[in-house]
């Protein structure tokens, strides 16, 4: 069996997923979608989740950190990021950017 690693960036999911305008999806089981894209002569060795929390906002905070015990529950090992503060070129807008 040949070993596979997973490595999602969740701000990127995040992001894709809610451009599909499609709420049930931002629940997506990672492990599953992981062993569908994987051959039967494949095995996952691990799953990493990377994201920051954004806990200026308490809702999306809270909702975060229930998905992100779903996916631990699942076997997928969380990597926490951090948010920084970006300077834009535009001036008073700034970007969350994860710091890592």
């Amino acid at each position: 069996m040949r070993r596979v690693y997973v490595y999602i960036d969740g701000f990127n999911l995040y992001h894709a997923i809610d451009e599909l305008n499609d709420d049930s999806l931002k629940w997506l089981c990672l492990r599953r979608l992981s062993e569908a894209m994987i051959s039967p002569r494949e095995e996952i060795s691990s799953i990493k989740y990377f994201s920051a929390y954004a806990t200026w906002i308490p809702d999306a905070y809270a909702r975060h950190r229930a998905y992100v015990q779903a996916l631990q529950a699942e076997g997928v090992k969380f990597v926490p990021a951090k948010f920084k503060k970006e300077v834009s070129k535009v001036p008073g807008l700034w970007c969350p950017v994860p710091d890592v």
